[in-house]
């Protein structure tokens, strides 16, 4: 890949034309007359065969600026594919009229297209704001990983070996994600499919793949009621607790040290607060769930152990039952270091108190994380969902930036391509960051400009 996420910010210092004058030329938009300012260009992401650009327009002068079109030559081999909070074509984007004034020191920002190209991703040789010339350079973008470090957190992706092997997702993956959640391959069926019998060729090949793109990994999950081969299922209660306490010590112990968290225990209670009747609860009762996080503890001292689960994210009778459980935990004894907030979101579904639920959490002495998150809609996708999904991914990231205890976001995949949720819920998708192809969402957008 050339000219990997180059910038450029362009800054026009200049008395700009009068309408009168760029319209007699080139049917252009003018600003008011006097008005200088400044024009932000730049390349947040860039995977190999497309491009995202992003555009900002600050009004420096005296005057509002009451129209705009910016024009710009591509060198001849970038097409752009859709654009947003614009009128775009392959050579201007124009105001709409929502948009059209940008006050005295205001700035117009989230102006934004996606492109393909092939060969070098050469910047535009010229922009032009309603006729007038612009030059410049500016910093390279940072990557999700690298802005959530500077605030304190992490932002990671889950991986499976299928997607482990897909070369684009690879890439954008070690680019993005600061964290790796092993999707499959620690689970109890990928590990020990028969009884005594352990196998850790995906886990460890989703490790090494970590290691290498710099990446720490999160273990999911070591007791889960799905995912479970038959023969837990019918082991007697007198054999299934020595089964999960040998499970655990197997499992963890294999990764000691390698993973920094483990989802311990997983979905374990149902919506209304009471406890999930599983295989688990029916033959071991509630006790269970202490003794995994004992039996974790003792195969990895130095993990960090997390009770996680879905529709916990905001307040409610689940939510209040976990509460509740990890505040018992606290009392005991019992080693629980955090709770993972699945975030399986609907569109539009940020619950309003979750930074509120987060935080009563974190004040138990845990921390809190988001772990598998996604926004899933009704397809197809239009601009309108995928503007209210970006304000969905900003509103998590800011929740999670508030609370200090937060420790970082995870997204059940980046791409599409690779997401749960078609084969799951069908009719509704594009619940991730990136569509099917790689290329960028607002929701993408949302989350830079969050954690940036």
């Amino acid at each position: 890949m050339k000219s990997l996420f180059c910038a450029l910010v362009l800054v026009l210092s200049v008395v700009v034309a009068t309408p009168a004058a760029t319209a007699a030329g080139n049917g252009w938009f003018g600003l008011e007359p006097g008005g200088p300012c400044k024009l932000t260009y730049s390349v947040p992401n860039d995977w190999g065969s497309g491009f995202t650009g992003a555009v900002s327009i600050t009004n420096t002068g005296s005057a509002p600026i009451t129209g705009w079109t910016l024009t710009f030559s591509f060198p001849g081999n970038q097409k752009i594919t859709n654009g947003w909070n614009a009128t775009w074509s392959q050579t201007s984007a124009t105001a709409l009229d929502w948009n059209r004034t940008i006050a005295p020191g205001a700035t117009l920002s989230g102006l934004g297209f996606n492109a393909t190209y092939s060969g070098a991703n050469s910047p535009p040789a010229e922009f032009r704001l309603n006729g007038q010339l612009c030059n410049g350079s500016a910093p390279v973008a940072k990557p999700l990983r690298e802005l959530a470090a500077a605030k304190g957190k992490y932002f990671g992706s889950a991986m499976t070996v299928s997607e482990l092997e897909d070369t684009q997702n690879r890439v954008l993956t070690a680019r993005e994600a600061g964290v790796i959640t092993v999707g499959n391959e620690m689970k109890w069926d990928a590990t020990e499919p028969s009884r005594g019998q352990f196998t850790f060729t995906g886990g460890d090949r989703i490790t090494a793949g970590a290691v290498a793109d710099g990446q720490r990994v999160r273990g999911h999950t070591l007791v889960w009621h799905s995912q479970t081969p038959q023969w837990v299922h019918d082991l007697p209660a007198s054999e299934l607790r020595q089964a999960m306490l040998d499970h655990i010590a197997a499992v963890a112990g294999h990764y000691r040290g390698k993973v920094f968290a483990w989802d311990v225990v997983n979905e374990a209670f149902e919506e209304n607060g009471t406890r999930r009747q599983s295989f688990w609860q029916q033959k071991l009762g509630d006790g269970y769930i202490a003794e995994a996080f004992r039996a974790a503890r003792a195969a990895d001292p130095d993990a960090k152990l997390y009770y996680n689960d879905y529709n916990i994210d905001g307040l409610g009778a689940k939510s209040d039952a976990v509460y509740e459980l990890v505040r018992s935990f606290k009392q005991q004894g019992v080693p629980i270091d955090g709770v993972g907030f699945q975030g399986h979101l609907l569109l539009g579904g940020v619950p309003a108190s979750m930074q509120q639920n987060l935080q009563r959490f974190a004040d138990l002495g845990v921390d809190v994380a988001i772990t598998e998150l996604d926004v899933r809609m009704t397809l197809p996708a239009d601009s309108a969902k995928l503007a209210v999904q970006a304000a969905d991914y900003g509103a998590v990231a800011r929740a999670c930036l508030a609370v200090a205890r937060c420790v970082g976001m995870t997204t059940w995949a980046l791409s599409d391509k690779h997401s749960w949720i078609p084969s799951v819920f069908p009719g509704q998708g594009a619940a991730l960051p990136f569509d099917a192809s790689f290329a960028p969402k607002p929701a993408y957008q949302a989350l830079i400009t969050a954690f940036g």
